[in-house]
């Protein structure tokens, strides 16, 4: 190669290298400042579900499983509710329990009234007229398999009602015995009330009536004091929408309380099959306790504050610390309030 075209090669190639020295960006000074700090995604707000001694899961995660014990549990009846719970003909229980009752005990008063209210389309003392309702009640159709199991069982209970004398029930209330077949357990109540029997007291309080809210608290709290599980699981049909399964933080607070007090609240708890379970198939899930129907229908954020709350309640009722029980609404059961605002 000619010393000419290496000399000018080299002078090419020096020149393309300075180019490229030149191009490098120059060196930019460090601040000593540092640099603002951007949380991104923010942090969240502080979580109401603490890690809890429940196997280091959140508590109300930890809670499932002593939520699905006490509703699996089996209900702890006392011998009249149990006798009224396993009776298969409803008559024959409430002529058994006419005596006492007769004599003023409000507990067999009052389950005179459950079993007369239970078969109350049932109430004919006239045969004619009772004979052709049991045809009407012994054919219906249309019936989804939840609801087909309700009706034979309340045909089963309640028939001997349609083809039995049961007049005793309506006579042993003497004056009071009222017109209409049908009001005669609605009588038996009113004695229960009368007679301060705790279930009868509380369901007086809830149901519409003449009376203010501050007699109804009193009520209440007298039913409540009384003790039993009746009396949480009233407030809590009263303040959730049993049916819909529409369930508030303080009504599964007093299904928890109910249920940890003795209510059946397990898969085959009548009021759960006969009101929740019959609405549409598979509302009910196979092998879920009642109890943990409605628990697991609430948000986890109530089912944590619910649980919470039950044990209050559970303090404050023990205690008659009554300022810490918190009652549902009830100015508006009051029928002298609604006629008042009619009349304004």
């Amino acid at each position: 190669m000619r010393a000419e075209t290496v000399a000018g090669t080299l002078g090419i190639a020096g020149l393309l290298l300075s180019a490229l020295v030149a191009l490098q960006p120059a060196s930019v000074p460090v601040s000593r400042q540092p640099a603002p700090r951007i949380d991104f995604p923010p942090p969240p707000r502080q979580r109401l579900l603490e890690p809890a001694a429940h196997g280091g899961l959140p508590a109300v995660i930890g809670l499932d499983a002593e939520v699905a014990r006490i509703g699996r549990s089996g209900p702890r009846f006392d011998a009249l509710r149990r006798a009224f719970h396993d009776a298969p003909n409803l008559l024959q229980f409430a002529l058994e329990r006419l005596p006492r009752a007769s004599a003023g005990d409000g507990a067999s008063q009052h389950f005179l009234y459950l079993a007369l209210d239970q078969c109350r389309s049932y109430l004919r003392r006239d045969f004619e007229s009772s004979s052709a309702n049991l045809e009407r009640l012994s054919n219906v159709a249309d019936l989804n398999p939840e609801e087909l199991v309700a009706w034979r069982s309340d045909l089963e209970r309640c028939r001997a009602f349609a083809v039995s004398d049961w007049s005793a029930l309506a006579e042993a209330l003497g004056d009071d015995a009222p017109g209409a077949d049908v009001e005669v357990g609605s009588v038996w109540f009113e004695r229960a009330t009368l007679s301060g029997y705790p279930p009868a007291v509380a369901e007086q309080a809830l149901r519409p009536g003449p009376y203010d809210t501050a007699v109804r608290h009193q009520m209440l709290q007298q039913a409540l004091a009384g003790g039993g599980a009746d009396v949480p699981w009233l407030l809590f049909a009263h303040t959730a929408d049993v049916a819909a399964g529409e369930v508030s933080l303080p009504a599964l607070a007093w299904l928890i309380v109910a249920c940890r007090a003795g209510q059946d609240c397990t898969e085959e708890a009548r009021w759960y099959r006969n009101f929740a379970c019959t609405n549409g198939e598979g509302r009910c899930a196979p092998g879920q306790s009642a109890l943990e129907h409605y628990w697991f229908l609430a948000s986890a954020d109530d089912r944590d504050r619910a649980w919470t709350l039950a044990s209050r309640l559970e303090s404050a009722i023990r205690a008659q610390a009554w300022t810490e029980v918190p009652l549902p609404e009830l100015d508006g059961l009051d029928y002298r309030r609604r006629w008042g605002e009619t009349q304004s």
